[in-house]
């Protein structure tokens, strides 16, 4: 756990250089709140195990941090955080035994629940926010009241129909390397990344767009950090090689649909979790279609 958070750390430092004091705020908030309700579910459980040893509340927490909007007010990360650990995680039993991706759900429920809050903060504008004072950021922050922008000045793609997947960031190279260097520990597996990028870039020139042009959506919204520090969960994903292909593939092409077809501007949460939800099924008829080719 703690060296997916060290990989995680070039991207957060990158997205900081681009967002400012928000983001360091926000990844501190969501990793104090994920780690506040481990201890209390293992308190309430009357688990006799130290709560925070394994660190599975500080990758959640960055993954949190990073997967929810700039600006996200405090509550609603907190919420977040007991969705996330509370209700995924020890709901389902526990550390590995949840079938669905926690900071996934999470977001999805946000999405779902608190659209306005995210539709705003979505719309903050990063060279303005990169700007303010730690005292306003703090104020905005905890108060859940977003600082006012300057007129005619405002993200280039709101979350609505038809647009893009949030303003371009150019973080992902920073997410892509420290999720290659995951691949070179042999933490996760690059199949899966690689299914999602290709797939996504496939349907993204089934669409009508250039090349270049599927390339350069690699920046908006959270496709890259989300192929390698998301959809590689172990525990969410597919166990066989081919299985791992098929997983990344439909991650991808759900992606590519969202973004261009869907009321959410990326679609990621709702991409991964339908790969999770599919995942028993394809190791099930995977295992089931290699014991027929060897009888």
């Amino acid at each position: 756990m703690l060296l997916v958070s060290a990989c995680l750390l070039p991207g957060m430092l990158h997205f900081t250089m681009e967002w400012g004091l928000i983001v360091p705020v926000q990844l501190l908030w969501c990793c104090s709140c994920c780690a506040f309700v481990e201890w209390l579910c293992n308190q309430w459980l009357k688990l006799h195990t130290a709560p925070l040893s394994n660190f599975s509340w500080l990758v959640t927490g960055m993954l949190l941090a990073k997967s929810l909007p700039p600006f996200t007010p405090a509550p609603y990360c907190l919420g977040a955080a007991f969705i996330a650990v509370g209700l995924v995680k020890y709901g389902a039993g526990g550390l590995g035994k949840n079938r669905l991706n926690p900071a996934m759900v999470a977001l999805a429920v946000m999405a779902l629940c608190f659209y306005q809050p995210l539709h705003q903060s979505g719309e903050m504008n990063a060279s303005y926010i990169r700007t303010l004072p730690w005292q306003e950021v703090l104020l905005h922050f905890f108060s859940t009241s977003l600082p006012s922008l300057p007129d005619g000045m405002s993200s280039a793609t709101p979350l609505t129909r038809g647009n893009s997947a949030g303003a371009y960031s150019w973080s992902w190279l920073s997410f892509a390397f420290g999720g290659l260097i995951l691949a070179r520990l042999k933490i996760i597996r690059l199949e899966i990344p690689v299914a999602i990028l290709l797939s996504y870039v496939t349907f993204e020139l089934l669409m009508g767009h250039s090349l270049w042009q599927a390339c350069q959506r690699f920046g908006l919204g959270g496709l890259v950090f989300a192929a390698f520090f998301i959809a590689t969960d172990p525990v969410t994903s597919p166990l066989s090689q081919l299985g791992r292909w098929i997983y990344g593939g439909l991650i991808g092409a759900i992606v590519s649909l969202a973004r261009c077809n869907g009321l959410y501007p990326d679609g990621i949460a709702f991409a991964i979790l339908a790969g999770n939800l599919i995942t028993p099924h394809l190791d099930q008829w995977l295992w089931r279609w290699q014991n027929r080719q060897t009888a």
